[in-house]
């Protein structure tokens, strides 16, 4: 399992988001725009590994799971928690990338809004939090598991002083 950042710009393999949907509260599905501002297109991204995120920017999930592949001819689905260290609590239903991959991917919207509000499909994460992906394996004892940072350093930097920016 991994956790990946929009590469803007970057050469590479293009995916498919389209298919990601999260769990509401009522217990609902629905595309993970859970804020509302997308800003990638989500038939065709190009994505690269991250250990942090801003608040703002999606967090997309990968996950190898050779074994929730059952039919070779479908793009079958896992789901995926998502927590933070604040409380937030979100569920991702992640599609595969195509029949017989055994790859599966999603993402979810994030912020930095001061309540938490779980199962709404936006990850609340101000500065300094710890996101946490978990993907338990129904057909054995694995529990995949990633993790990143929230704006760890979170401060911006003058490219010629070198001085912190208010």
């Amino acid at each position: 399992m991994s956790l990946m950042r929009l590469a803007v710009g970057a050469p590479g393999t293009m995916m498919s988001v389209e298919d990601s949907r999260c769990r509401t509260s009522g217990g609902a599905w629905m595309p993970s725009l859970g804020n509302g501002d997308q800003t990638f297109d989500p038939d065709a991204v190009a994505l690269r590994p991250a250990t942090s995120f801003h608040a703002g920017e999606p967090v997309f999930i990968g996950v190898e799971a050779a074994d929730a592949n059952i039919d070779p001819e479908a793009r079958e689905r896992v789901q995926v928690r998502i927590s933070t260290s604040n409380g937030d609590r979100e569920t991702l239903s992640m599609v595969e990338t195509g029949p017989n991959t055994g790859y599966f991917i999603g993402y979810v919207s994030t912020s930095d809004a001061r309540s938490v509000v779980q199962y709404d499909c936006n990850v609340i994460a101000p500065r300094g939090l710890q996101i946490t992906a978990e993907l338990d394996d129904g057909y054995d004892d694995t529990v995949m598991t990633a993790a990143a940072l929230v704006d760890p350093y979170g401060y911006v930097f003058d490219a010629r002083t070198g001085k912190p920016v208010n």
